[in-house]
């Protein structure tokens, strides 16, 4: 979790096992959330980058920092799932200002890479489970309205039949269920598929 010190209003990121509370503390920031942690104790999170060029994402793992950079040099990334075996999923910034761009990351053994979308301007990724199933959100091209996705085995799949509605998928777990939210109308409420 994450912890917000009354002494300096930073936050930081904290790891609770066994009863005890450990603060961490990142190169180079004073606010630093995590957002995510897996069975091996690896803990994601977003902060300043060690060069101070940008917010990025980022992995602890046994006392290290490993920065989470995006495909675009300074712009910030933000990791939002890991799973047991490591692999970090989230987004990236890739176009900034008025016609923003966001893109859906999988960062793993080192390595980002960018997923498919529907073609519209943003996607992001949300959860991942342990066989490497992603799921998150996909704008559709020519809409400001986004549906919940899932990667699944390197193909991009269209949670949602409704092109006027607009839904997220949060988590998925090890069987390929789904959960999320849908906005449909003037109907909004949770789903699983």
């Amino acid at each position: 979790g994450t912890v917000i010190l009354q002494s300096d209003g930073t936050a930081r990121p904290f790891l609770y096992q066994h009863g005890q509370l450990t603060l961490l503390q990142p190169p180079h920031s004073a606010w630093a959330p995590a957002t995510g942690l897996n069975a091996r104790g690896e803990l994601i999170g977003q902060s300043w980058t060690a060069e101070g060029d940008c917010i990025c994402g980022f992995v602890w793992r046994d006392g290290t920092w490993e920065a989470l950079r995006g495909p675009v040099q300074n712009q910030q990334t933000m990791p939002l799932a890991i799973n047991d075996a490591g692999t970090v999923v989230g987004w990236a910034d890739v176009v900034v200002g008025r016609h923003a761009q966001r893109k859906a990351m999988r960062w793993a053994h080192g390595k980002m890479h960018t997923l498919p979308d529907l073609g519209g301007r943003s996607n992001e990724a949300h959860g991942i489970n342990a066989q490497g199933d992603i799921v998150g959100r996909a704008q559709l091209r020519g809409s400001f309205n986004a549906h919940a996705v899932v990667y699944h085995q390197g193909q991009l799949i269209d949670l949602d039949d409704d092109p006027d509605s607009d839904s997220v998928a949060h988590a998925i777990n090890a069987a390929g269920q789904a959960v999320g939210e849908r906005s449909q109308h003037t109907r909004n409420g949770a789903f699983r598929s």
